[in-house]
């Protein structure tokens, strides 16, 4: 047993999230996100939205200030974020001031997904709710 460990991050993710490096990315996917499809580990995280999700991890991993793709979320149309966007991008400012979430068109989205160190398959069902993040340096 551990202290201080958010409860939306159980044992497989912790280990996940304690193996990766600087500039890997983890995917955190809303329950639509074919997951399983893409050849990579999937961690399921049931019951919690990615808003929830992203507020955890964020307390355990930096993001990567020397890329500007450092939280990238999936998009429909020409330069509009989903929605749920400016709530990551809310609680990315509480973490990080200087990261800017950004888009990648839906295939473009799904490539980028299977080069993923991990996929976090949540079961929010808000439309576009898939965002990549990239680690960065503990300092």
């Amino acid at each position: 047993m551990l202290k201080g460990l958010p409860k939306e991050i159980n044992p497989d993710l912790l280990k996940v999230l304690s193996e990766m490096g600087h500039g890997d990315t983890i995917l955190i996917a809303d329950a639509n996100f074919p997951a399983y499809s893409k050849g990579i580990k999937v961690i399921r995280a049931d019951n919690i939205k990615v808003s929830a999700m992203l507020k955890a991890m964020l307390k355990l991993i930096p993001l990567d200030t020397f890329s500007n793709k450092s939280a990238v979320v999936m998009i429909k149309d020409e330069g509009m974020l989903p929605e749920c966007s400016s709530t990551y991008q809310k609680i990315i400012d509480n973490v990080k001031e200087k990261i800017k979430v950004t888009g990648l068109f839906r295939n473009d989205f799904y490539v980028a997904s299977t080069s993923c160190y991990a996929i976090v398959l949540t079961s929010d069902t808000t439309p576009y709710a898939n965002i990549i993040l990239r680690k960065g340096i503990i300092d």
